[in-house]
């Protein structure tokens, strides 16, 4: 289902929307305030793109596992990494905010994403989600493993469980080339190396 698919849908009121479709069109939407947005990686921490990716993994959770098979189908590469992005924001909000919940959410995103990017850059994010987890008391293994349930291939889940089977050396962000930085509001985790952190992320 493309864009113009999902336009057609809306625009339609005689026809009701079943909870894949509705799916379809919460990712449109994102996906469409993404195109206006320069970076939305490192865009101030939270945005309006981040309460509508929290609604749309709330809704896909919320969902049968028909629904949820019929929207992991309809990913794309622009959306997995936008869902990859949002992950590494929930990543640092949860901490800022002592939220289990955006840590679940941030982890159901990481597991949507890794189904259509390359695997070595979700295993980054994962110890980033990991590293939250400790800082905030959080068991990290019954985290991950929860979020798994939303995994269709299994490939998936030997990426995610073969990381909670390594050594706590390799599963230290440093060794994912990131440090913890603190920021006026909060937690950062930077990749970036001497240069500036964006002011977004601050």
């Amino acid at each position: 289902m493309n864009l113009r698919d999902v336009y057609r849908l809306i625009m339609n009121k005689e026809q009701g929307l079943d909870k894949a479709n509705r799916l379809m069109v919460s990712k449109a939407q994102v996906l469409e305030m993404l195109k206006d947005a320069k970076d939305y990686r490192f865009s101030p921490l939270p945005t309006s793109v981040d309460e509508k990716m929290s609604d749309l993994l709330g809704d896909f959770v919320q969902a049968g596992e028909g629904e949820r098979k019929v929207f992991l189908s309809g990913l794309d590469e622009q959306a997995s990494y936008a869902l990859l992005a949002f992950a590494e924001r929930m990543s640092m909000l949860s901490v800022r905010r002592m939220s289990e919940s955006h840590l679940r959410l941030g982890s159901v995103a990481l597991v949507l994403a890794i189904h259509h990017i390359d695997p070595r850059m979700g295993l980054m994010i994962i110890s980033l989600l990991y590293r939250s987890a400790e800082r905030m008391g959080v068991s990290p293994d019954p985290l991950f493993r929860s979020a798994l349930e939303y995994a269709i291939d299994p490939a998936v889940s030997d990426l995610i469980l073969s990381f909670l089977a390594r050594d706590p050396k390799r599963k230290d962000i440093r060794a994912m080339g990131f440090k913890e930085v603190e920021g006026p509001s909060g937690l950062i985790y930077w990749q970036g190396g001497a240069r500036p952190i964006p002011e977004g992320l601050k």
